[in-house]
């Protein structure tokens, strides 16, 4: 979402914006759907008390901070994709989150966490090529099997 699109919004509207994506950013780091929703609830509750929901990298960057107390040992799902994601070095799960769960670009991306472009994009790539090979080693190789 560009920044200039969230000026006049409420409150409400901004959490109907920001909630799925919100859960979807989580889910890919937890793979755990209550633990995303709670997350979820959590950060626009804490966006909404410090009167910065008319900042929309304040989202993202909280929701940034917030991943650093989410654990692998929380998955519960079956979901292959977010139990990858999950398991990857943080960078690399927090940048697919951001650009698969929230919707940014990679230039938001790198706005959000105050980095380059090229690191963004690097970062990307290096973290979509992990989750290729997680998810092809595991279609060729299913469980129970060597």
């Amino acid at each position: 979402m560009q920044a200039s699109n969230v000026g006049a919004l409420d409150v409400t509207s901004f959490a109907r914006i920001w909630s799925p994506r919100l859960l979807r950013f989580y889910y890919l780091l937890c793979a755990n759907q209550r633990f995303a929703e709670s997350f979820t609830i959590e950060t626009l509750v804490e966006i909404a008390k410090a009167d910065r929901w008319k900042t929309p990298w304040a989202v993202a960057r909280l929701g940034l901070a917030k991943a650093t107390s989410i654990t692998v040992s929380s998955a519960t799902e079956d979901d292959r994709v977010a139990c990858v994601v999950a398991s990857m070095p943080r960078k690399q799960g927090c940048v697919i989150a951001l650009v698969r769960g929230m919707g940014l670009s990679v230039a938001e991306v790198a706005e959000v966490t105050r980095v380059s472009i090229s690191e963004a994009r690097r970062v990307l790539a290096e973290a979509l090529l992990e989750l290729h090979r997680s998810l092809r080693t595991d279609s060729l190789n299913p469980k129970g099997t060597l």
